[in-house]
């Protein structure tokens, strides 16, 4: 009785070992299976939704842009020259909003458009995201200067507000869409491995630059680390 009892504990163990074998075989390193994070019902809701605010977004700003360049009295206005730039930028979001939908469903595997929508795309998304802020920033800042000032508010002139555009634009360039041109990329991902990035899209941060920034990080905890102890010695 006692020998048969063992035989079968044995065997059942032996069974839930292959079992958990082939389980870490199959998902890779112990993780859980993989599962893409939209099916085709959620693919086409969010397509309607996207591409619904696409149409919204190329209309108004394509409208607000057509009615400040028909009239000279609106494109002479400092105010709304502002406005303008800020459109152009809203109007470059809308353009590349299908592609946020492209990277996160379909092109969430497999990129199959050029490489280059993938960096343009990040590149674009940040630019356009710094220059939107800053645009807000300078509505402020004119806004209060015109009330608290408003004698120093008429000496601004176009050439002051096309120059200060231009800066913003520059800067938000250099910052915002030449490092992300160069940072991000796309690439078909380990989905079983134990990276950082075996979950995340195939358009994203390269390995490389991922590895750099990590890399960056230590360095800086350890430089922290090490003036911290300096000056408690």
């Amino acid at each position: 009785m006692n020998s048969s009892l063992s035989l079968i504990v044995a065997s059942t163990t032996t069974t839930s070992a292959t079992a958990t074998a082939t389980a870490t075989i199959t998902n890779g390193n112990g993780l859980e299976t993989y599962i893409t994070p939209f099916d085709e019902t959620e693919i086409i809701v969010s397509a309607a939704i996207i591409f619904t605010f696409l149409v919204v977004g190329l209309i108004g700003n394509g409208l607000t842009l057509a009615v400040i360049v028909s009239y000279k009295k609106l494109r002479d206005n400092t105010f709304m020259r502002f406005l303008l730039s800020l459109c152009v930028s809203d109007l470059l979001s809308a353009l590349i909003s299908w592609l946020f939908l492209y990277r996160r469903t379909w092109g969430f595997d497999e990129w199959n458009l050029p490489p280059f929508f993938c960096k343009f795309y990040w590149a674009a998304d940040i630019m356009t995201s710094f220059v939107t802020a800053i645009h807000v920033l300078a509505f402020s800042a004119l806004r209060f200067l015109s009330i608290r000032h408003p004698f120093q508010y008429k000496k601004i002139t176009l050439f002051h507000a096309n120059a200060c555009i231009g800066i913003i634009w520059g800067i938000c360039y250099v910052s915002g869409f030449s490092p992300y041109m160069v940072i991000f990329g796309a690439q078909e991902r380990d989905r079983y491995g134990d990276a950082p990035d075996a979950r995340w899209p195939a358009c994203t941060t390269l390995p490389n630059w991922l590895f750099l920034f990590f890399n960056f990080i230590v360095i800086q905890k350890r430089l922290s680390n090490f003036k911290y102890l300096r000056t408690i010695t």
